[in-house]
C-alpha cells in the first residue's frame, strides 16, 4: 500500500464529496493500487453516487498524466489570462476542461492558502525548482505570512478551481452522481478559448473549454424561479413568474433563465404552462440539466 491509495481510501471512508488531486505519479508498479482506490471512489463513495475526483493534467506538456487520464478522474488543464493554453499544461484526448491560472514558475498570480509555517511554499525564501538559487525572496506586496502562497500557478491551481465548481454542483443537488457532475461541467464550459476560438469540443488543447461556475449551477436550477436555496419548485416560483410576466415584477435573479422550464434558451408563456402542468397535473419536471444559454 502507498501513501496515495491510503489517502484516497481515507477520503472514501470519511464521506468526501469531492477530491482534489493536484499531483501526478510515476512508477507503473504503483498504478494498480491507486487505480483500485480510485475505482472505489466511484462504487463506494457518497453511498454509491461516486466522489467527483478532479485531477491536474500535469505541468510538463505532452499527454495528460496519470491519474488524470484515468476514466474515473476529471482532467484539468491550465490557461492564461487570454484563455490560451499555457505551454506547460498537458493536453490530448484525455483532457476534460481548462481553468485560468498563472505560469508554472515565474509568473504565478493566484493566491491560495498554504501549509502553515516553513513547511509550505512560502517559507520567506523561495526554494522551488523553478529557480536555480535558494535565496530569492518573492515580494507579495504585503507583510510576509507563511500561511499563504502568493505566486501559485500550474495545473494544480486550475484543478482547485474546478474542484470548487464540482462542490457547488453537489451542494445544489446532493443526488448528482460523479459522472453527472463531470458531464455538467463539460457541457456548461465556455468554448471561447484558444487562438482559434471558439473551439469545437472535445478539443485536444482545451477539452470542453473553460470551466464556468455560473453556467454549471444554472444548468441544474431551471424551474427554481425564486432561486430558493433548497431548490424546491413550489407556489412561490409560480407567483414570481406570473408577477414578472404580467405585472412588471422583477425578473428571476441572478438569471432570467431560471424560469426556462422547457430548455428553449428563453422565457415565454410556454414556460408558465410547463410549470403549471408540472405542479398541478403531474407533468414532467423542468428540464435539468439544461445547457441552453442566451
Amino acid at each position: 500500500m502507498t501513501k496515495l491509495d491510503s489517502a484516497i481510501n481515507f477520503a472514501i471512508n470519511s464521506g468526501a464529496d469531492v477530491m482534489n488531486c493536484s499531483w501526478t505519479v510515476g512508477g507503473l508498479y504503483k498504478w494498480p493500487l491507486i487505480t483500485a482506490a480510485f475505482q472505489r471512489t466511484q462504487t463506494e463513495g457518497r453511498g454509491g453516487l461516486g466522489i467527483a475526483v478532479i485531477c491536474a493534467a500535469g505541468n510538463h506538456g505532452g499527454a495528460v498524466k496519470y491519474p488524470a487520464k484515468y476514466d474515473s478522474c476529471f482532467a484539468v488543464g491550465a490557461i492564461d489570462y487570454y484563455s490560451w493554453r499555457w505551454d506547460y499544461s498537458a493536453y490530448g484526448t484525455d483532457l476534460d476542461i481548462v481553468a485560468p491560472t498563472g505560469d508554472y514558475c515565474f509568473f504565478g498570480d493566484q493566491w491560495s492558502f498554504d501549509i502553515m509555517g516553513w513547511r509550505g511554499y512560502n517559507p520567506l525564501y523561495d526554494i522551488s525548482p523553478c529557480y536555480p538559487w535558494p535565496d530569492v525572496v518573492w515580494d507579495c506586496g504585503v507583510n510576509w505570512d507563511q500561511g499563504y502562497n502568493c505566486h501559485s500557478g500550474g495545473t494544480s491551481m486550475a484543478t482547485a478551481m474546478v474542484s470548487g465548481v464540482a462542490s457547488l454542483l453537489i451542494a445544489r443537488d446532493s443526488m448528482l452522481t460523479s459522472h453527472e457532475v463531470y458531464e455538467i461541467m463539460r457541457h456548461s464550459a465556455d468554448v471561447n478559448v484558444g487562438e482559434q476560438a471558439p473551439i469545437s469540443p472535445p478539443d485536444v488543447e482545451y477539452g470542453y473549454g473553460r470551466v464556468d461556475a455560473f453556467r454549471a449551477v444554472l444548468s441544474i436550477s431551471r424551474g427554481n424561479v425564486d432561486n430558493d436555496p433548497d431548490c424546491a419548485i413550489d407556489i412561490s416560483d409560480f407567483v414570481w413568474l406570473v408577477d414578472y410576466m404580467f405585472t412588471d415584477g422583477p425578473p428571476p435573479f441572478p438569471s432570467l433563465l431560471l424560469a426556462d422550464m422547457d430548455c428553449s434558451g428563453h422565457v415565454d408563456i410556454s414556460d408558465l404552462v410547463f410549470l403549471v402542468d408540472y405542479m398541478y397535473t403531474g407533468g414532467p419536471h423542468p428540464i435539468n440539466p439544461c445547457f441552453e444559454f442566451e
